[in-house]
């Protein structure tokens, strides 16, 4: 018999870095669900606060 147990990317995203490479990520896998899903979880991460800013070149 096989064990499982929850598993949320939330509790492994440590800081900025993280949460921006998991994004891109999603997003580079063109599911726009999943994308949904990443962005959820980065908010998740930072405690449900999440501030969008514009790129800079």
């Amino acid at each position: 018999m096989v064990t499982t147990s929850a598993w949320g990317a939330s509790e492994y995203l440590e800081d900025e870095q993280d949460a921006i490479a998991y994004i891109n990520a999603a997003a580079e896998l063109d599911g726009p669900a999943l994308l949904q899903t990443a962005i959820g979880d980065v908010a998740k991460a930072l405690g449900g606060r999440i501030v969008i800013e514009p790129a800079t070149a």
